[in-house]
């Protein structure tokens, strides 16, 4: 919440800078419709549960103890508004997710120990190396929704360069991003591979709902964009950082009974390139790319039965969108 207040302080402060500042100028705007697609993943890795007297085996704390990788994979129809008065730009973009399949979450889990039936003794499953091998391995069919909020204000930098036949120019400025994801699971199967004998057990899923999680990615960043205009094609390249990215969790394994909710914090960057087509006197036509680097940790908190407890977490994720716009400015 402080994060965002003082996010919030900057952009009324900027905004008011906007009304003095550039009074006289005229204003100019822009609307853009697109169609794209997005591919990628969200992956959350837990691990250095504090055992105490509950593992059978009296080890120490070990990361990761478990991963969930979510595809985000998905068709997004976007809106976008632009206004421009003298130096300062003003930018405001939404996408929604039109389609819901996303392909396979995976679920692993390392180091699960089990209990022999023959000598009832605990054992745990490692590799020649010593490691950790993966215990439980489950795939679910996943439907997601997405929606991405973008707010970005601009500032053109005193350095033009006229090139021939075009211009080069140079922005500067802060953005908010905010992405939320509705994810549910249906199983599609589950393997354990906890067996003394070697054998594997199988489980095969319905078409019932067995995980839900609400998914929150928020970016705060600075923002630093170049754009050239050369003829009827006009490029724009920008990297947009952020040292405080934070990813929120809700929901749980609704098969197990497991509810979780966690929060990290981190960084992100986002590169973005797209290009236009002057149409007409005000219609244009665009390709648009960004990607997308999110790489955080912090803590999640794990309610079992009634009983809650507090794990570390990392959380990354990649994505890459591209699509077709049509824009009109006036």
């Amino acid at each position: 919440m402080i994060k965002l207040n003082y996010f919030l302080s900057l952009v009324a402060a900027a905004l008011v800078s906007l009304g003095v500042s550039v009074y006289a100028d005229e204003y100019k705007f822009a609307f853009t419709i697109g169609a794209s697609w997005l591919d990628g993943e969200i992956t959350f890795q837990e691990g250095n549960l504090p055992f105490g007297d509950d593992d059978p085996l009296s080890r120490e704390p070990f990361f990761p103890m478990r991963e969930m990788e979510i595809p985000v994979d998905a068709a997004l129809v976007s809106f976008e508004a632009e206004i421009t008065k003298g130096n300062w730009k003003a930018r405001a973009d939404t996408r929604i997710s039109v389609t819901e399949d996303a392909g396979d979450t995976e679920y692993s889990d390392w180091g699960v120990p089990w209990q022999d039936p023959s000598t009832s003794e605990w054992q745990v499953r490692k590799d020649e190396r010593g490691k950790y091998t993966v215990d439980v391995f489950a795939r679910e069919d996943t439907d997601i929704d997405i929606t991405i909020l973008d707010f970005a204000l601009l500032y053109k930098l005193p350095y033009t360069i006229d090139i021939r036949k075009g211009t080069f120019l140079s922005f500067l400025g802060f953005g908010y991003m905010n992405m939320d994801y509705n994810v549910e699971g249906s199983l599609v199967q589950q393997l354990d591979y906890r067996d003394d004998a070697g054998n594997l057990f199988s489980r095969l899923g319905t078409e019932e709902i067995t995980s839900a999680y609400d998914i929150t990615i928020s970016i705060p960043y600075i923002a630093f964009i170049i754009e050239e205009t050369l003829g009827k094609f006009q490029v724009e390249a920008g990297i947009n950082f952020s040292p405080f990215a934070d990813v929120e969790q809700t929901g749980g394994s609704l098969l197990g009974g497991e509810t979780v909710s966690g929060d990290s914090d981190g960084n992100a960057y986002i590169a973005t390139l797209n290009g236009k087509y002057l149409w007409t006197k005000h219609w244009f036509l665009g390709i648009d790319f960004y990607y997308l680097n999110i790489d955080t940790d912090g803590d999640q908190v794990v309610n079992y039965g009634g009983n809650a407890t507090t794990i570390e977490q990392e959380v990354d994720s990649k994505q890459f969108c591209t699509g077709l716009t049509v824009n009109y400015s006036y």
